[in-house]
């Protein structure tokens, strides 16, 4: 009888481990919440365009912050102290199975300039063998300059008691998530930049104590995402601008 048990347990866990695995990695857009607009233009104004791997230029000291809660201790400890402010980090990787966000952020810039028309073909380079080389066209490049989580945790002034507020529903924190990028548009085929400029956006962040659970992003990264919208928008004028006075 425990033969046939331990057997049957077996054929169930080898079953149900790979189902769970290849659950995490369909990775769900969805959490991403972006949807490009529909074309600015009549018709392509140039051929290709290949949107590089975007890489994290931001200082060490934002891209190494820690969201661990006891980097913010005054509140807990000092009476009437209202809040304790701190930087961190909001695209911290949540999850082993999905990808980084700076990823996600190529996709989601490729496909809006795919959709706005401007081009015959948007493509996506990576630092890879496989990978397609710029050849003909447009490159755009892109770095990240800023990415924070300007974080103000609270307890209300009544340190240890004031995280029983957290529990009925009260903030745990507030503040905003920011971002910049550097956006660089060169001529596929002499290497010769056109254009450079910078983008910035902001966006509020309320953190709540039930917000964070596993496989979903963190609120930071929830906010961060909000901010697409705003930043593609400003990248997709930069490159419209630049396309049109070469015309």
């Amino acid at each position: 009888m425990s033969l046939s048990i331990k057997k049957h347990s077996s054929i169930i866990f080898y079953l149900i481990v790979p189902m769970f695995l290849s659950g995490c990695y369909s990775f769900d857009e969805s959490i991403y919440e972006y949807h490009p607009p529909v074309s600015v233009v009549d018709k392509p104004l140039a051929d290709n365009c290949y949107v590089m791997t975007i890489l994290d230029l931001r200082p060490v000291s934002q891209r190494d912050i820690s969201t661990n809660m006891n980097d913010d201790p005054y509140v807990s400890y000092i009476p009437f102290w209202p809040y304790s402010k701190s930087e961190l980090n909001p695209m911290m990787k949540y999850d082993y199975f999905h990808l980084d966000l700076q990823d996600m952020l190529q996709i989601l810039i490729a496909r809006d300039l795919r959709f706005s028309g401007m081009f015959q073909n948007v493509k996506t380079v990576r630092f890879d063998e496989n990978s397609e080389k710029p050849v003909f066209g447009y490159v755009v490049k892109i770095n990240i300059t800023e990415a924070v989580w300007n974080r103000n945790l609270t307890t209300y002034g009544l340190m240890f008691a004031g995280t029983m507020l957290w529990g009925i529903g009260l903030p745990v924190s507030y503040g905003n998530v920011s971002m910049e990028i550097e956006a660089e548009l060169i001529d596929a085929q002499t290497k010769n930049s056109i254009a450079k400029d910078k983008f910035r956006a902001e966006t509020p962040c309320t953190e709540f104590l039930f917000y964070q659970s596993d496989y979903t992003p963190s609120i930071a990264e929830n906010r961060l995402c909000h901010i697409f919208p705003s930043i593609t928008a400003q990248l997709r004028a930069f490159v419209l601008k630049n396309l049109s006075e070469k015309k």
